[in-house]
């Protein structure tokens, strides 16, 4: 992914999930190809993995959890992410906010995985203070 890069957050609206979402990322991709552009998006969780094999642009979690494999029902593992051809995630995101030391351990977790970070801070300084966790971009 180039910077400057512009990022397009799905969110979970009608117009952006199921089938609608494939549609909508092939849209964008279609863009990116023809303008040169450098656009990513951020897909919700029940959509991320087939975008992410479906396009060539890079495809973000909105969200994923630092856990390790085992009994965490629910939870989005950031390894199956990655394996998935999952670009990256937001994180932090102001309708998903985490403690700081969940988005700690989240960003070290992506860090290891090879997953790209997008940290999203309420202020600049809450951002400046983001950046001692090491996110690849702060939003």
């Amino acid at each position: 992914m180039e910077l400057p890069v512009i990022i397009v957050n799905f969110k979970v609206y009608e117009q952006a999930v199921g089938q609608r979402a494939l549609e909508l990322a092939k849209i964008h991709e279609k863009v990116a190809l023809e303008t040169g552009a450098s656009i990513a998006i951020a897909v919700n969780a029940l959509d991320v993995v087939r975008v992410a094999q479906a396009v060539s642009i890079p495809v973000f979690a909105q969200h994923f959890d630092p856990i390790g494999f085992g009994s965490h029902t629910g939870h989005i593992h950031p390894a199956v992410l990655k394996e998935a051809g999952v670009y990256g995630s937001l994180l932090n995101h102001a309708e998903h906010q985490l403690a700081d030391n969940v988005l700690i351990a989240s960003v070290c977790q992506a860090k290891e995985l090879g997953l790209f970070t997008i940290v999203c801070a309420e202020t600049p300084e809450k951002g400046a203070e983001m950046m001692g966790c090491g996110p690849d971009l702060i939003a």
